[in-house]
């Protein structure tokens, strides 16, 4: 037989076969591209979906937080704001999101600012209301915020409500229910802040939605003008009460049609090659297999190259849901530590603050490790900032991106803290948040004297990038939750009466402090006029200095009232009248000093100097009257004497 046509025979089949093999490489390829492509295009479109989650969040939140501003006003009244009209339109402002502000007392709206295109909720029993009941009823009980909706509002339009349940004290160490305090966000306007509508100029569909607590079905609350979404990027929305979604996927899909094509023709192109390539050089093995071998060692640096991309986006995928899963400044520390923890397979991972190396102390707010590595975080306290940590702190601030010290880098490590907590090499960074000084988030390796690779730093980075963003918004909330708990503690702890009239000069507010130097209630003090606890007398020159403050000035004075028990109550008073943006009198506000004891003490020197005075003049008198006895006896004794001296010259004439 003839063997020629069984070697064309058998190169036939190795040509196949060889096609065969490089069509199903090629594809695989195309394959690996793809799927590094759409997991790259799924982390950057979850970025730009956190970044409007988070604006939009903080929208909401900032403007739920009038309930709070409310409650408060209400507590001080106990159970009423005076003027709830004048001081509503002076809170709306400072409250970008929010649409109306209510008091419904007993869980029936009363009172709404502004009223105009609300009118239809006046009167809205929210316990007897079925669509209503249950939301409030959890609302009232978890005695916490709660966003109610959004539904179709009784007045008209689409929009949610922030309900905060308030609880009076009835004097014997309970509370009892008096009502809530809402906020209305309307839908879309609250959107608007958060230029949601951008996302569909950018290319991107989106929907935010909830799942509705009493059918347990999602519903809409606003989404794109698009088709339905293909495999949308989902963020979480810790809300009061409840979880809102924003999902966000391209409005073309996922796929790249003309990009897949391309690398399809290409594959295709490169599976031709080598087929016509195997073809020619299949008598020259050896240059076929050094072909070969070159594009294996090719095909096999590209697929480490997308498998290392690959691992990167699911990484930072993991690193994402933990900085998303939670609005606690410490759980998302510690989550995202954990994380790194894991992804690195390193022994301990860290965040130190400040990273500042001017800084007297430096201590580590948050750090996660293997049992068997504790370190500083576990010692719970401030350590001095020393010459070597400083130095590698203005190393971290100096470079901007991860830095690595131990074994085979530019860095030492810093000898004192390495043998403190036993680690043998470590890969730190600075971050930025844009609230407070730096921070440093580093990572150590305590078992052995690791060497970091490109990658790793590469991840750090982002990482840390990640975390700056995380804590900007974590830390102003927890900043914002303590300047409001200090202001409230200042108002409280104050030792000056604050007095409050409104536009008809009838009181408004009083604090406890201004009603105690009075001897009345807060209560008893709410809607009438300062004369009432003057004497007549004065109440001339209040009229007065009233206009005064209707003209827009501010004075202070020495101000008598008359006290309960009728005792006069001396004050020194500053008083500053309340004027709204176009300069119209709405009120007045004073603060009220105590001086009666001063005034008593004036007042007797003022008795002891009348009574001094009185006896000066009672002596004079007495003096007064023995000067004229002894001028009258004066007057006798030398008429006597005149009548001698006439005598003896009569006498002397006669003897002559």
């Amino acid at each position: 037989m003839d063997s020629k046509p069984i070697g064309m025979h058998r190169n036939r089949i190795i040509e196949i076969l060889v096609f065969i093999l490089a069509f199903a490489v090629a594809a695989g390829l195309v394959w690996r591209y793809e799927r590094g492509r759409y997991l790259m295009e799924r982390s950057r479109v979850s970025d730009l979906a956190s970044d409007y989650a988070h604006s939009l969040q903080s929208n909401i939140e900032r403007s739920l937080s009038a309930t709070y501003a409310l409650a408060a006003l209400v507590r001080q009244g106990n159970g009423t704001i005076d003027d709830f009209d004048a001081t509503a339109r002076e809170m709306l402002p400072f409250f970008p999101g929010a649409s109306s502000l209510q008091l419904a007392p007993g869980g029936v709206v009363r009172q709404i600012v502004p009223l105009a295109g609300n009118e239809g909720a006046i009167g809205h029993d929210l316990f007897n209301d079925p669509k209503r009941r249950k939301e409030a009823i959890r609302a009232r009980d978890a005695k916490t915020l709660a966003l109610a909706g959004p539904f179709t509002l009784k007045q008209g339009g689409f929009g949610a409500v922030g309900r905060f349940p308030v609880y009076l004290d009835n004097g014997a160490s309970r509370s009892h229910f008096w009502g809530f305090t809402n906020v209305l966000i309307r839908f879309p306007e609250v959107l608007d802040t958060a230029r949601l509508a951008a996302l569909e100029q950018r290319g991107f569909g989106y929907a935010l939605w909830r799942i509705h607590p009493d059918t347990g079905e999602r519903q809409i609350i606003a989404a794109s003008s698009s088709a339905q979404l293909i495999s949308p990027v989902d963020h979480r929305m810790e809300l009061p009460n409840g979880v809102w979604t924003l999902s966000v996927a391209p409005l073309n899909g996922w796929g790249d049609p003309m990009g897949l094509a391309l690398n399809g023709a290409i594959g295709g192109m490169f599976a031709l090659l080598v087929y016509f390539l195997t073809r020619s050089l299949l008598n020259t093995r050896a240059e076929a297999l050094l072909m070969a071998e070159q594009l294996t060692n090719d095909l096999r640096s590209r697929e480490q190259e997308r498998q290392a991309n690959l691992k990167f986006f699911e990484s930072m995928d993991k690193v994402n849901r933990a900085i998303q899963g939670t609005n606690n400044l410490e759980q998302m520390m510690s989550d995202v530590l954990d994380t790194a923890l894991s992804l690195f397979d390193c022994d301990r991972a860290f965040l130190m603050y400040p990273c500042d190396p001017e800084a007297a102390f430096w201590r580590v707010p948050m750090e996660r490790n293997k049992p068997e590595y504790p370190g500083a975080w576990s010692h719970g306290f401030e350590l001095p900032m020393d010459e070597e940590v400083a130095r590698t702190l203005r190393e971290l601030l100096a470079s901007g991106k991860p830095v690595k010290f131990g074994l085979e880098t530019e860095h030492p490590l810093p000898e004192d803290i390495a043998q403190r907590f036993g680690f043998r090499s470590f890969m730190s960074i600075a971050i930025h948040p844009k609230v407070g000084k730096p921070w440093q988030f580093g990572i150590h390796q305590c078992s052995y004297a690791r060497i970091w690779t490109v990658e790793e730093e590469r991840l750090l980075q982002e990482i840390g990038r990640r975390l700056a963003d995380a804590l900007t918004t974590l830390l102003s909330q927890r900043d914002l939750r303590e300047s409001e708990a200090k202001y409230r503690r200042l108002v409280d702890a104050s030792n000056e009466g604050i007095w409050v009239l409104g536009e008809d000069l009838l009181t408004t507010f009083a604090n406890a402090r201004m009603a105690d130097l009075l001897g009345y209630s807060v209560e008893e003090m709410l809607g009438r006029p300062v004369t009432d606890f003057m004497f007549e007398e004065d109440a001339p020159d209040h009229h007065r200095r009233m206009e005064k403050r209707r003209r827009g000035v501010s004075e202070h004075y020495e101000r008598r009232y008359r006290h309960k028990n009728g005792l006069p109550l001396w004050t020194l008073a500053s008083a500053v009248p309340i004027m709204d943006a176009g300069q119209k009198f709405k009120g007045t506000f004073g603060m009220f000093t105590d001086i009666t004891e001063r005034k008593r003490a004036e007042e007797k020197m003022r008795k002891f100097n009348e009574e001094l005075e009185q006896r000066v003049r009672q002596r004079t008198a007495e003096l007064d009257e023995k000067n004229m006895e002894l001028e009258r006896f004066n007057k006798i004794f030398v008429g006597r004497e005149l009548k001698m001296i006439e005598l003896k010259e009569r006498i002397r004439e006669l003897e002559k």
